[in-house]
């Protein structure tokens, strides 16, 4: 858990305090989402409540930074303001957008079928998604029931944040449990697995970017193998169902389609090895080639990652890398 944001934080000028919540997370009960849209009131201006000075209905503007203000607008919405500058001077910054971060089926309830993207796009809407009503008004930001804290290191990417939406998913958190030993995946569960690719992720791919899709692509690619239904022909296989599940949390075609077809230079190879009819494995790998196109990189970084882990024999990949040669 992140550490909340002191007090000192908000005594600041709040045009200073404004930006620098860009990427900071705001938590209430078991949601929360990483602030991307904010904008700052001052006294001085019209537009702020305060510019009519100290009201009741004012009051916890100009009360001790980080504060929490929230009223009514338009007696519909709740909007959240996290009071700036020091006591008694009336400015705050409007929190105005934020990118769902956990809770996130909570915050259907709450907002009801919308998409992801629109769940928190709104000062009002991230409020329901919240659960924020105006008896948060007046309490502290430090403290709670609702608490900012900290920007996570490299908030910025996009990846990061859906690597923390994921983690957050029960979906995911009941398939990383799942125990899945067996030939080439002697760990205990797919979570000890799991770890490994990241590990190799960390330790093979040097350049950020790259890092942070591969770290999405290891983080789900056999998070779903507890809910394939071997029994049932025609059944649909865990890379299939796992890309299902990252398209609820990630928006990038090449690490998606990466997702649904990790598998399937291995099951060429496969092809090949049980029926001897190498033509036939050749072709569909080369199939695979064609179909991921400028994504054909990314999708040979992470089988090394994969490869290189319990105690997987790296036949199928070196035959593979052969084929590109």
């Amino acid at each position: 858990m992140r550490a909340p944001l002191p007090a000192r934080f908000y005594g600041r000028p709040v045009l200073e305090v404004a930006p620098d919540l860009v990427g900071c997370v705001v938590a209430h009960g078991d949601a929360s989402g990483v602030i991307v849209e904010t904008e700052a009131y001052h006294q001085s201006e019209a537009a702020c409540h305060a510019h009519i000075g100290l009201t009741r209905r004012t009051r916890p503007l100009f009360s001790a930074p980080g504060t929490a203000y929230v009223y009514r607008s338009y007696g519909i919405h709740a909007l959240l303001n996290a009071v700036c500058e020091p006591e008694h001077v009336g400015a705050a910054v409007l929190i105005r957008a934020l990118e769902p971060l956990s809770g996130i089926e909570r915050m259907r309830e709450r907002r009801g079928p919308v998409r992801l993207e629109n769940l928190c796009s709104g000062p009002g809407k991230l409020t329901q998604a919240l659960g924020v009503e105006l008896e948060v008004n007046a309490t502290s930001l430090v403290d709670g029931p609702v608490v900012i804290s900290a920007a996570a290191h490299g908030w910025e990417a996009s990846e990061l944040i859906a690597e923390e939406r994921i983690r957050a998913d029960p979906t995911w958190q009941r398939g990383a449990a799942h125990r899945s030993g067996g030939s080439g995946h002697p760990e205990a569960s797919v979570a000890e697995h799991i770890d490994e690719v990241l590990a190799n992720v960390d330790r093979f791919a040097t350049d950020p970017q790259q890092r942070a899709r591969l770290r999405l692509i290891a983080l789900v690619h056999d998070s779903l193998k507890h809910e394939v239904r071997w029994w049932r022909p025609g059944h649909i296989d865990h890379a299939r169902l796992a890309r299902r599940f990252a398209e609820r949390h990630v928006d990038d075609p090449g690490v998606l389609k990466v997702i649904g077809r990790h598998d399937d230079a291995f099951r060429a190879w496969r092809c090949g090895r049980r029926t001897g009819l190498w033509w036939l494995a050749e072709r569909r790998a080369r199939r695979l080639v064609r179909d991921l196109g400028p994504d054909l990189e990314l999708y040979r970084a992470f089988y090394r990652c994969d490869n290189e882990t319990g105690d997987k024999a790296p036949d199928d990949r070196r035959w593979f890398e052969r084929l590109l040669a």
